[in-house]
């Protein structure tokens, strides 16, 4: 504005020239006030700069205790951002312009900062600003050179208008700062001098920066500078400040490659952490204690690499963590993963079905166990669902309350989508009025009620005739006298290898194990020759027996039926069996009854092979007429017991056999509606249907399938395949469950480790290792 006014015209008036005087006057008033703004915005941001700097460089030394550098820290952060005057916004644009100012160049940071900008945006104007003086844009690498080159000149000119300012002359160039030579850029070398201040140099991507040996941070190369080495070994290691040159050549010798071992660490630490969860499984799998992954199979991993791979490879193997404590949260974190999926999978199907046992384990306490089957990738899927303890009663409120706290309230499925439940018949599960399964079909009125097939069947099983009772008593007094006493026990073993017998040992009865019984009668009649050898001495009265060939006669079919009903409880068992086929082996067993009922009538055995061996061996000794009569009697009460527990006006085959093969022609579809009656003759006249239904591994995979295609019929027949028809399961799971849990584990809590024992859904260990921060074992 003064040059302005000085390029008024002299032939001004004198009023023009009054007039132009004014304004001057004006001018230099307004520059006054302008320069005063100035000056106080500057004073303001100087002020501002020094606290930031006062909070950056403060050091925990010069407080006495921590809570005074807390309290001076608070008290510094305040000064700098005036949490009472500035904004949140102000406050996070104050920290983001320290780290942009942060991230400049050295040369930058001083030009920006003498133009004191209070927010980014002024510091990118300010940078633009100076990149539109470069007259041209340029390459990256020379319009750098030229910023630099730029900076440093006017760094140079501003320093010296100031002095020449200062000094009282005017703000002409010095020559000797028009000739003076401007470096563009270098790379600063290491001193040997500089261990003194606990750096050595590492090359670092083809440049040489200096590393702090102490710490292993690695500096940039422009700060390879006493200054800058003395300012870092002050502000983070004052305790070693003291130290002398023979202290940082010692570490400096200890510090190798840190960038690449850092790197190797860190790997190691990652694998390692997946090998502890790779080991955990297995041993969870297993069912065995948790310290054996550290106390045997960590040493024999050891071992092997150390004599297959070498020294270096047993050394990683010893930097995975097994420990005993290790190992139980990682079967824990196995086990919530498996559920978590689990559940994931069960919400993508719409329906399910439960099957659900309890039992009492060593500890005295009533473990529930629940299974659960749904579809799943074309198929129907069986799954361990969730083990619950019940700490007080076992009746049918805890039963039912214990069901629908998991189902519902953790895993958030709706009981409604429940369309079978299967038990094994106690009282609390299917009693009258408050039993398990009543509670559950309030809540899913569509749920079907299934009593396990092999439960009932065995209760089938026990109503026998007195005459064969007593030849099952005296067994089970036999068995007991041998095994009970240690002497009778090793001296019945020698005895049954001197007479090169096929067994040395009897079998124990249990009444709680189903197969007990057919295996101890077949045990019993298949070493019956020595035990009338051992009994004679000691036990004549029951040496007799095995001298009656009635009494044997009736142990050699005792042995027989038991042993076919065992067979057949066998082919019960397992998973993925359906109530159609369960029942097509119970209609089996009912016919071959009655078969057999009518052979014994006219004095035909050959069914019964044992029985027939001993015909043979005694021939007309052997009471024919008797045997025959009981046997008949027996038979008749089978058939009898058979028909109580599976009566045929229940037989799940009644009105779904359209189910097992739809291409059957069958009249029996009572169960359906005229609409998806009409839909069956559709899918049964379909010839590509019929060969994928010949063609498909299961029958819940073929309803899958047409699906699509058949909605309304395939939803029905899934209903009806997905309900347990026994509880196999469970019972596998309390096996399950009595070798996790004994007497020297009785405080374990069971449920992790059931659960990664029983699932067959594999962990995501990649989830599980991202969350987690790897540690090498100690």
């Amino acid at each position: 504005m003064a040059a302005a006014c000085a390029r008024v015209p002299a032939s001004a008036s004198p009023a023009s020239e009054a007039h132009g005087d004014i304004i001057q006057v004006k001018v230099k008033e307004e520059d006054h006030v302008w320069d005063q703004e100035s000056c106080l915005q500057k004073t303001l941001c100087h002020t501002r700069e020094l606290c930031r700097q006062r909070f950056r460089h403060f050091c925990y030394q010069e407080t006495p205790g921590p809570r005074e550098a807390l309290r001076r820290l608070r008290e510094l952060c305040r000064q700098w951002l005036s949490p009472d005057i500035h904004t949140k916004e102000q406050i996070l644009e104050l920290l983001v312009l320290e780290q942009f100012l942060t991230i400049l160049p050295e040369e930058l940071q001083a030009w920006v900062r003498e133009h004191h900008p209070e927010s980014g945006e002024e510091v990118v104007t300010v940078l633009e600003d100076l990149e539109r003086e470069l007259d041209e844009p340029r390459q990256q690498v020379a319009k750098r050179a030229s910023l630099d080159l730029f900076v440093k000149k006017k760094h140079s000119l501003s320093e010296s208008g100031g002095r020449s300012r200062r000094n009282g002359k005017g703000g002409s160039q010095p020559e000797e700062a028009k000739g003076r030579r401007v470096h563009t850029g270098f790379t600063r070398k290491y001193d040997p001098s500089y261990i003194e201040f606990g750096f050595i140099a590492v090359i670092d991507g083809e440049v040489l920066k200096p590393q702090c040996i102490i710490c292993g941070d690695i500096l940039a190369n422009e700060a390879m500078k006493p200054s800058k080495l003395k300012r870092h070994l002050y502000s983070k290691h004052k305790e070693m400040s003291s130290q002398p040159k023979e202290f940082f050549e010692r570490k400096s010798s200890e510090l190798k490659s840190p960038p690449k071992q850092v790197l190797s660490v860190s790997h190691i630490n990652i694998n390692a952490l997946r090998a502890s969860y790779k080991v955990a499984l297995p041993v969870a799998k297993s069912k065995t204690p948790y310290t054996i992954a550290e106390t045997l199979v960590k040493d024999c991993i050891k071992e092997v690499c150390l004599e297959m791979l070498g020294e270096s490879a047993a050394k990683k193997v010893a930097q995975v963590p097994l420990s005993n404590d290790t190992i139980a949260r990682r079967i824990q974190e196995l086990a919530s993963d498996m559920e978590d999926q689990l559940i994931e999978q069960i919400k993508e199907a719409k329906y399910f079905s439960l099957q659900l046992d309890e039992c009492r384990d060593i500890a005295n306490m009533i473990v529930l166990l629940v299974y659960v089957r749904f579809e799943h990738d074309d198929d129907i899927k069986e799954e361990f669902f969730f083990s619950a303890s019940l700490p007080t009663n076992t009746t049918s409120s805890e039963l039912c309350e214990a069901v629908k706290n998991y189902v519902v309230n953790k895993c958030g499925l709706e009981f409604q989508f429940c369309v079978g439940l299967c038990s094994d018949g106690a009282a609390s599960m299917t009693g009258r009025r408050s039993e398990v399964v009543a509670q559950i079909k309030e809540l899913a009125p569509e749920c079907k009620i299934t009593h396990c097939f092999i439960h009932r069947e065995g209760l089938a099983m026990k109503k026998i005739s007195a005459e064969l009772n007593s030849v099952l008593t005296d067994t089970v007094k036999i068995v007991n006298y041998v095994k009970s006493n240690a002497l009778n026990s090793r001296l019945f073993s020698l005895l049954c290898d001197n007479m090169e017998a096929d067994h040395k040992q009897l079998l124990l009865h249990a009444e709680m194990r189903w197969l007990s019984r057919g295996k101890v009668l077949s045990r019993m009649f298949e070493i019956r020759n020595e035990l009338l050898v051992f009994l004679q001495s000691k036990k004549p009265v029951w040496s007799q027996l095995f001298k009656d060939v009635n009494w044997t006669a009736r142990l050699a079919y005792l042995s027989d039926i038991f042993s076919i009903f065992n067979d057949l409880n066998v082919s019960m068992q397992g998973k993925n069996a359906t109530c159609f086929s369960m029942a097509d082996k119970i209609e089996g067993q009912k016919q071959k009854l009655e078969a057999w009922r009518n052979r014994v009538s006219v004095n035909c055995y050959d069914m019964f092979h044992n029985l027939t061996t001993i015909i043979h061996e005694v021939g007309n000794d052997l009471d024919i007429v008797y045997l025959r009569k009981v046997i008949n009697e027996h038979l008749t009460n089978l058939l009898d017991c058979f028909e109580l527990y599976f009566p045929s006006k229940e037989d799940p085959r009644i009105g779904n056999s359209w189910i097992q093969n739809p291409f059957l022609s069958s009249k029996d579809n009572l169960n359906l509606t005229v609409a998806l009656q009409d839909n069956l003759l559709k899918l049964a006249a379909d010839e590509g249907l019929k060969m994928n239904f010949e063609n498909t591994a299961s029958l819940p995979s073929f309803w899958i399938k047409v699906k699509n295609e058949y909605p309304e019929l395939a939803e029905v027949a899934l209903k009806s395949l997905l309900l347990f028809p026994s509880t196999s399961l469970c019972e596998i799971g309390f096996s399950t469950l009595s070798v996790i849990k004994t007497k020297h584990r009785n405080s374990l809590n069971i449920h992790y480790p059931l659960r990664v024992a029983l699932s067959s859904i594999q962990p995501r260990l990649d989830k599980l290792t991202s969350k987690k921060q790897a540690h090498l074992s100690h």
